[in-house]
């Protein structure tokens, strides 16, 4: 029975928090550790946290300065010591009760780096990414959009991979990227998260296009893959300009 890190960063989020930790301990299988990293000024959010640690072992806190989302992971990371390890925002929570062992099974199994499960969006009514089974390579993860949730990815632990801090708003786009350079990845399409909208990405895509193109041209190789990028990077612009436009303006 694998031990199975899960790191949540939570920022005034009492509420959120709970909900994400009420779904780590609902799964079925018993063998986590939850690191939660809570911003120093959330104080409702502490309280609680220490006081269901002296409730179930499994849970470590650690207070953490308002450095940035990222910083906050890699703390989190540092704390983490399970053979593999997930990310779960405050707010977000695993479908069911079985979320966890799916993802741990076919890692476990598949020897992938990373394993992508689907995801569902809170309030979104039937809004499921669900994917298709299949194995991935950078190239196929960089440029499909819909592959980026990190809280819906299990992770072999690898110490030796960290967030770039330097990436405000997509460091773990950066992230999955650094774990392929070494195998190929696997999807699965069972469902295993639902997660919270209205992050600082959803609400500065043109930063986040901006940052995923810097990190494409740094990992990706090759003429016809950087030459994709500034095509892809390009449309996704002009895509997003369009729906602005369409929008409702006062």
């Amino acid at each position: 029975m694998p031990h199975v890190s899960i790191v949540t960063v939570s920022k005034d989020d009492l509420k959120g928090f709970q909900n994400t930790l009420k779904s780590v301990k609902e799964q079925s299988y018993p063998n986590w550790k939850m690191v939660a990293v809570i911003h120093s000024r959330s104080e409702a959010t502490i309280e609680y946290a220490l006081e269901q640690k002296t409730r179930d072992a499994r849970l470590i806190v650690t207070i953490d300065e308002d450095d940035g989302i990222y910083q906050a992971m890699n703390k989190g990371m540092k704390l983490a010591r399970g053979k593999y390890i997930v990310f779960l925002n405050s707010g977000d929570r695993f479908i069911n009760g079985s979320a966890l062992i799916t993802l741990l099974t076919e890692i476990n199994a598949s020897r992938h780096p990373v394993v992508i499960g689907g995801y569902e969006i809170a309030g979104k009514l039937k809004e499921t990414k669900e994917l298709v089974r299949c194995q991935f390579d950078s190239t196929s993860f960089a440029f499909n959009r819909d592959w980026g949730c990190h809280q819906a990815m299990i992770f072999s632990r690898n110490p030796v991979i960290e967030f770039d801090t330097r990436y405000e708003l997509a460091a773990d786009f950066d992230f999955v990227l650094r774990y392929l350079e070494e195998a190929n990845g696997l999807r699965i399409p069972e469902v295993v998260v639902e997660i919270t909208p209205g992050g600082r990405a959803d609400s500065n895509l043109t930063k986040v296009y901006s940052e995923k193109f810097r990190i494409r041209q740094k990992r990706l190789f090759g003429f016809r893959r950087k030459l994709m990028n500034v095509i892809w990077t390009l449309l996704a612009w002009l895509k997003f300009q369009v729906k602005w436009l369409r929008k409702p303006h006062a």
